[in-house]
């Protein structure tokens, strides 16, 4: 709950050696009730940086069957994502369980990427750079948002507020778009 969230940045703030550092928190939706209390958690201001979705304690929790294509969860990942984005927060994805299956692992979190999670959880140090190669953006995405902000700059620089590039219409949120992947590439070091 979001009092949970409280509770623990108090207890940060009173620990010795830790009064004006930041040091950023994660909450993790695992249950029905988290569920239901998802935006009152997304929404506290203080030291939570992200959401993360703690997939197996959720399924345990609603007793779901798990499924390799895990659509009994695109509810609930599409609510993560929702909240985490609407108060600014990381949304960070369910981990694949099937440790050693690495195409699926890639699969699903091409699939995390497209519904607007920032990230995913590994749970073996060999999912860490498939995860962080999906994850990142492509050489492509990069140079085709260096070109959607070059244009419209200069588009809207002699007040046209819309342009073209490759095809696609590029306005106000399209040029949003291309400026966080172009901010995602620069945190990647790519």
């Amino acid at each position: 709950s979001a009092q949970d969230v409280q509770f623990v940045s108090r207890l940060i703030d009173m620990t010795p050696g830790c009064q004006g550092r930041d040091i950023r928190l994660i909450a993790a939706i695992e249950s029905a009730r988290g569920m239901l209390n998802l935006h009152s958690i997304a929404s506290y201001a203080g030291r939570l940086d992200a959401i993360v979705f703690a997939s197996e304690d959720y399924c345990a929790d609603l007793e779901a069957i798990r499924t390799p294509k895990a659509t009994e969860l695109l509810y609930a990942r599409s609510q993560i994502v929702i909240a985490a984005k609407a108060y600014g927060l990381q949304a960070i994805d369910m981990v694949h369980i099937q440790y050693k299956d690495l195409d699926g692992l890639a699969e699903e979190c091409q699939h995390g990427k497209e519904l607007g999670f920032t990230g995913k959880q590994a749970i073996h140090p060999m999912q860490v750079p498939t995860i962080h190669k999906v994850f990142s953006p492509s050489e492509k995405d990069v140079n085709f948002a260096g070109r959607i902000v070059q244009a419209y700059n200069r588009t809207t620089s002699q007040g046209v507020g819309a342009c073209v590039v490759d095809g696609i219409v590029v306005d106000a949120p399209v040029f949003k778009w291309a400026k966080k992947i172009l901010k995602r590439a620069e945190n990647a070091g790519i």
